[in-house]
């Protein structure tokens, strides 16, 4: 059936919209756990022609987050509401988030309800000749401590990233990498890295810190990857690097510092892959 496709400027002016317990809504209640003590997780999701492309590893992601922290939440209402709001973008971005909603004062949780809010925003561009040429990145100063109760998940307590993501404000980093307290190579701000060695795929072990994002966990489902321990010296002899977010896809890394690397045939691969996943 024809379904007439919004412009740019009419998905701008509609957007950002949210959604609190399936009802519109602009506030949460100041009670709200997430709100006073991070005590949730969240999904950010990319919308392609009403379609939730990857939504089988999201809804995955944030069945088993909220197992492991023991939040309450109907994932088929949300998955519902969801495809709902979608209906009419080309492309967007959904973000869900789950917290244990309002419960008495002290960390004690028991007894909260759950609460779900949905937002719509605008999909973010990319730098010009990003996916072509690659993007430059940089070493981020602060370091992620180690939690193995918490590490994979995407929890709302992100202030290490907020930390990290302060540290530059020009315009020609397009990513912050992230190393551990110990100097092994984790992710991103917002995204997780691979290496290509000698045609081998790499990304780092994420058992003690760091998100198992979407667009990693889609990588290693459909095409595997060594998981393992990385430093800066495996960066230094890679022979591509690239970053995976579930909204921006693939993108190339050119250059971190005096290191450069060519955009080689495994990214191109996989961003082709990536292309014809998220294609109408």
């Amino acid at each position: 059936m024809f379904r007439e496709r919004k412009t740019p400027a009419e998905i701008a002016a509609l957007l950002p919209r949210f959604w609190v317990d399936g009802e519109s809504a602009s506030l949460i209640p100041v009670t709200d756990r997430g709100f006073l003590y991070g005590d949730g997780v969240f999904e950010t999701i990319r919308v392609c022609y009403a379609n939730l492309p990857l939504w089988a590893w999201h809804r995955r992601r944030l069945h088993e987050s909220c197992l492991r922290l023991d939040l309450p939440v109907d994932l088929s209402a949300l998955e519902q509401q969801l495809f709902c709001l979608v209906k009419d973008f080309d492309a967007a971005v959904v973000k869900a988030i789950v917290t244990r909603g309002d419960g008495r004062r002290g960390y004690n949780p028991s007894g909260a309800p759950g609460r779900v809010v949905v937002g719509l925003h605008p999909l973010p561009e990319l730098p010009e000749g990003a996916m072509q040429e690659g993007v430059c990145v940089r070493c981020c100063r602060t370091r992620l401590g180690h939690c193995p109760a918490l590490a994979g998940m995407k929890h709302m307590g992100r202030l290490e990233q907020v930390m990290a993501r302060a540290e530059w404000q020009d315009n020609t980093h397009f990513e912050g990498l992230l190393f551990d307290v110990d100097d092994w190579l984790v992710s991103g701000t917002m995204s997780n890295v691979f290496l290509v060695k000698s045609g081998v795929l790499y990304t780092p072990d994420l058992s003690l810190s760091g998100v198992r994002g979407v667009m990693r966990q889609w990588i290693l489902d459909n095409l595997g990857a060594c998981e393992k321990r990385l430093g800066y010296r495996d960066l230094e002899e890679a022979d591509e690097v690239f970053l995976t977010n579930s909204v921006v896809g693939v993108v190339p890394v050119s250059r971190c510092s005096d290191v450069c690397w060519s955009t080689g045939p495994v990214t191109r691969n996989i961003q082709e892959r990536w292309a014809r996943l998220i294609a109408p």
